[in-house]
């Protein structure tokens, strides 16, 4: 056996071991969803927050460890957790970014002014929400251009897409005492600037994650199978549980149109880059960038061959 064939071989476990992880965590986050949120299944023994913060946070880093390199997937694990720590101490000092508000003791130990556990919140909510945005703007699962246009364009839909994620479990969170709003808001008691905030912190922290892409340029295939779909997954129990749960007054209908129809848009993308591939029979894009592979190069040669006999 070959240097070669035996690197294959000893890699097998570690990507398998990989996959078994990061499913794992996502279906004890899809329970715990399931367990808090929607009956009957909320006479089953729940999950705390800080246990399904924890087990989405540990599937978002290790799919993105797997899907974009694990140098550019911990990058983008703690690039979030730097900016939105820092977004997050000024906005509670402050009151300038989100609006007056300040974190109970109810998500544990703080650094500063913010829960420890909040940073992690924050990338278990982004990674997903930048997958689903690949698809509506891309056309892809995972991100490949990276010129700044697309990358400008990306980031701001997908903080829309995000902020949406806010939209639905803000008021809920917020009335069950994690934080509070020091002077309500209109919106269901929470103030209009949040989202604004929202919005301002996501764009800058997507942007990062396109500049990271941009300098590392990690080799990002695509691929087509249940274990690169699970992001769009994790978003989509977000929104059926949001939608399902009968606690939560209106934000059940925000849920179903603020979350469902960017989810409902990834989800006829990804139909639609499979009918295209089918179509063509190509069991791979072509490479990055637009830049034919060298097997539609051949097959155009010989298409141009027997047109000139």
């Amino acid at each position: 056996m070959d240097r070669k064939t035996l690197r294959r071989v000893r890699g097998t476990p570690s990507v398998s071991i990989t996959h078994l992880i990061a499913t794992f965590a996502l279906v004890a986050y899809g329970y715990g969803e399931l367990a808090a949120h929607v009956y009957p299944f909320a006479l089953l023994p729940h999950l705390g927050v800080p246990v399904r913060v924890a087990a989405l946070t540990l599937f978002s880093v290790v799919h993105a460890g797997t899907r974009f390199g694990w140098r550019a997937g911990w990058l983008m694990f703690v690039a979030t957790a730097l900016i939105t720590w820092s977004f997050e101490q000024a906005g509670v000092a402050t009151g300038a970014i989100y609006g007056p508000y300040h974190y109970s003791g109810m998500l544990g130990p703080k650094l500063g002014a913010v829960p420890l556990l909040i940073p992690l919140a924050w990338f278990m909510m982004m990674y997903p929400s930048y997958l689903v945005t690949s698809l509506i703007v891309d056309g892809r699962i995972l991100p490949q251009r990276t010129d700044l246009t697309r990358l400008l364009t990306r980031a701001l839909v997908a903080a829309m897409v995000m902020t949406a994620w806010d939209a639905v479990i803000d008021p809920g969170m917020s009335k069950a005492g994690y934080w509070v709003w020091e002077h309500g808001g209109p919106y269901l008691g929470v103030p209009r600037q949040n989202f604004v905030g929202w919005l301002v912190t996501t764009f800058f922290v997507y942007t990062t994650f396109g500049l990271i892409q941009r300098w590392l340029k990690p080799d990002i295939r695509q691929t087509r199978d249940w274990f690169a779909l699970l992001p769009i997954i994790a978003y989509a129990i977000v929104t059926l549980t949001q939608v399902a749960n009968q606690e939560v007054g209106p934000s059940s209908v925000v849920a179903l149109f603020a979350m469902g129809f960017p989810l409902l848009i990834s989800l006829v993308r990804w139909s639609q880059d499979l009918v295209r591939l089918e179509g063509r029979g190509q069991p791979h894009d072509p490479a990055p960038g637009g830049i034919a592979s060298s097997g539609s190069v051949v097959r155009g040669a010989e298409r141009v061959c027997r047109s000139t006999d």
